[in-house]
């Protein structure tokens, strides 16, 4: 829940002021559609990067429930409203409903690392596979800009800022 709105705020201030993004050990699903909207992503080497992709699990739990002497009754005021409760078996139109869901939700996964990373489609749908790549793999998929720790990544981001104070000091009044 708040992923898009938080990754749209991330593209919103980096559009004002730069924003780096770090990557420590796992940058993985919402995480990484967060970082995709900074102007860079850096991890350390060993993170593991990607699970790229949107789910969701509906457990039928129906013939538990009649194992135990269960009958679940969903009272309710439409159709798909209570669809899939525990307890329920879990019909077709279920799955077709959750998969309707999940398509729903992952385009805007899908479009925002695109924008994010300036990935093409075709691109980006190479990476839709679920799987997880070591740091150095991701940057070469384009998910990454700098393999690095977290130090050697404040100081690259610092030394600007530090070589401008510095030269304000030396510059007469």
């Amino acid at each position: 829940a708040g992923t898009k709105e938080l990754a749209d705020d991330v593209a919103a201030v980096d559009r004002e002021k730069p924003v780096h993004a770090y990557l420590e050990d796992t940058g993985a699903s919402a995480a990484y559609w967060i970082a995709s909207q900074a102007r860079t992503i850096a991890a350390n080497a060993m993170a593991m990067v990607g699970s790229l992709g949107t789910f969701t699990v509906l457990y039928d739990l129906s013939k538990m429930a009649e194992m135990e002497g269960v009958r679940v009754h969903v009272v309710s005021t439409g159709d798909r409203k209570g669809a899939a409760a525990p307890g329920m078996p879990v019909t077709d139109d279920d799955l077709v409903e959750a998969k309707r869901l999940v398509d729903g939700f992952d385009g805007f996964f899908r479009a925002a690392v695109r924008e994010g990373r300036e990935l093409g489609a075709k691109d980006a749908s190479a990476l839709w596979t679920g799987s997880m790549w070591m740091a150095g793999e991701a940057k070469g998929l384009g998910l990454l800009d700098r393999v690095e720790a977290l130090d050697a990544s404040v100081e690259r981001l610092a030394a600007p800022l530090r070589a401008r104070q510095a030269k304000s000091r030396l510059t007469p009044r």
